[in-house]
């Protein structure tokens, strides 16, 4: 699971807590430099970087596709990057008889996952690894599918995706999916075969991880929108219907 932009490793605790508790091993993963916070193993703290946030407040596909472009290789890049090494290490950590890891029955097939800008990162590696078996994506564009830019407009890789995906949006997204240019791929998916997309009506963009427990008010104003749907209610809902998908794929 890989975090949105801004964000924390523990940005949706109860998500895990329901896939872990369901025989799965939850492999959070924290992104330097776009993440708020992040704490190393020798106790000291990382924070997000100002040239993250330049590019994360400067970034307009419908105003400047080549400048948005440019950012979006950077940050699938760097994703990534996180990414498979957190799936390689976890992958030689079980082979290992003698390793914490031994009791991993299956280290084989893995199933990636995010919000935003995470969920952007869990479609690349749904498209570059062999070894990924399904795809979750929290209100995130297909960034890795922009190949370029022509005549101010993206040029998409929109071959299908080898995989089942469960795309879920809310209000901060799901109305736009026309009109924002970084989200044509996500109108695909929208009657792909192997592809389930789910809309949550009533909530906005930070309304689908657990900052909208811990700070509604926050949550709320980050997010672009007072939700109509209680936090506990909306998580419960998300909770229930990626492990409807998952058990699917079982």
């Amino acid at each position: 699971f890989s975090h949105g932009s801004c964000g924390t490793i523990d940005n949706n605790v109860s998500l895990y807590k329901e896939i872990s508790s369901n025989g799965y091993v939850l492999l959070a993963s924290a992104h330097p430099g776009s993440a708020s916070v992040m704490t190393k193993s020798d106790g000291s703290k990382v924070r997000v970087s100002s040239e993250f946030i330049k590019e994360m407040t400067s970034v307009n596909p419908n105003v400047d596709a080549e400048k948005a472009y440019q950012i979006f290789q950077k940050w699938m890049k760097e994703r990534m990057e996180d990414l498979n090494l957190v799936v390689d290490d976890f992958k030689t950590k079980c082979q290992n008889p003698a390793g914490d890891f031994e009791r991993i029955s299956d280290a084989s097939s893995f199933i990636v996952a995010g919000h935003s800008l995470g969920g952007s990162a869990a479609y690349a590696m749904a498209r570059i690894r062999r070894d990924v078996s399904a795809c979750i994506a929290l209100e995130s564009p297909c960034m890795y599918d922009v190949k370029g830019v022509s005549n101010g407009k993206f040029i998409f890789d929109d071959s299908p995706y080898n995989v089942p995906l469960l795309n879920i949006y809310t209000d901060s997204s799901y109305p736009h999916l026309k009109d924002w240019m970084q989200y044509k791929n996500n109108e695909m998916l929208l009657t792909a075969k192997n592809s389930v997309s789910l809309y949550y009506k009533g909530v906005g963009h930070m309304g689908i991880c657990d900052l909208s427990l811990a700070s509604p008010i926050i949550a709320a104003i980050l997010g672009g929108k007072f939700p109509k749907v209680d936090a506990v209610t909306q998580l419960t809902q998300l909770n229930t219907d990626v492990m409807t998908f998952l058990r699917v794929q079982e």
